[in-house]
């Protein structure tokens, strides 16, 4: 007998490499991906943080005062503070990014809150939203700016931009005011936003806007006075009281009339 020995093949295992990511890897990477994410929309929407300096703190409230460029939300009061020297107090805020391009060191800031005077209602707006800080970028060029003081009201020239704007020259201010009406026919066509005294001290102008629809009843043949108060007279009849309007009574009032010669005055022509 011969011992025969049968040898059996021997094979080595084929490891295979795994290429890829293992799975064990997704789940924390789609965080680390979600968390810069937000982090990136965190910055990107703060937007750009401003100090803004106030006389008081009075309407305004961390998170819910908020910043308005033209009735449009460009910003939010993050914080107030008191002032180093105790006298003012600041509010920190972050002014959306796509609204930066307003800022420069000519922008203009101030608190609008409702407001009501016999000769109408202003910042109706705020009466519904609560009191909120305009923002007015100027139309001149300006240096990027992060720190202002803001207005202690809105500025006279707000409007100045729109429609028809005027001087009109008197002896006196004679009861009129700020917001004081432009009528014409007893309609109210414009208002006064402004008045100063002339180089020479002797005369007061008045500076007035027409309403943009109203802006052809105005010619150089056009004349204006002033119907503030009470006007009386009397007669064999009795005593004559006549009164404009009690908003002419309270604030002042201007009158106009424009006979049909004439022809358009330019912006801020002085009459």
């Amino acid at each position: 007998m011969s011992n025969s020995t049968s040898s059996q093949p021997s094979y080595s295992p084929d490891v295979k490499r795994n290429k890829g990511i293992s799975p064990l890897w997704i789940l924390p990477i789609i965080t680390m991906l979600l968390a810069g994410w937000l982090v990136f929309k965190a910055v990107h929407d703060a937007g750009q943080k401003v100090k803004i300096h106030f006389s008081d703190a009075q309407g305004l409230i961390a998170g819910r005062t908020t910043v308005r460029y033209q009735g449009l939300e460009v910003g939010m009061v993050r914080s107030i503070n008191l002032s180093e020297d105790l006298q003012s107090i600041y509010v920190e805020a972050d002014i959306y990014p796509e609204a930066t391009k307003l800022l420069s060191d000519k922008t203009r800031f101030w608190m609008v809150k409702p407001t009501a005077t016999l000769s109408g209602i202003s910042g109706l707006d705020a009466l519904v939203s609560g009191n909120y800080i305009a923002i007015q970028p100027s139309e001149q060029k300006g240096k990027f700016e992060t720190d202002f003081v803001a207005l202690d009201s809105a500025p006279a020239d707000l409007y100045a931009s729109e429609g028809l704007n005027i001087r009109l020259k008197a002896r006196d201010l004679g009861g009129i005011s700020i917001g004081s009406q432009i009528v014409y026919r007893k309609i109210p066509i414009g208002e006064v936003y402004a008045y100063q005294l002339d180089k020479e001290n002797k005369n007061v102008i008045i500076q007035a806007s027409i309403k943009d629809e109203y802006r052809t009843i105005i010619t150089d043949e056009s004349r204006f006075w002033n119907v503030s108060g009470i006007g009386a007279s009397i007669g064999f009849s009795g005593v004559d009281v006549r009164l404009e309007s009690l908003a002419a009574l309270i604030g002042g009032s201007i009158a106009v009339d424009s006979p049909d010669r004439g022809e358009q005055v330019k912006k801020q022509s002085t009459i």
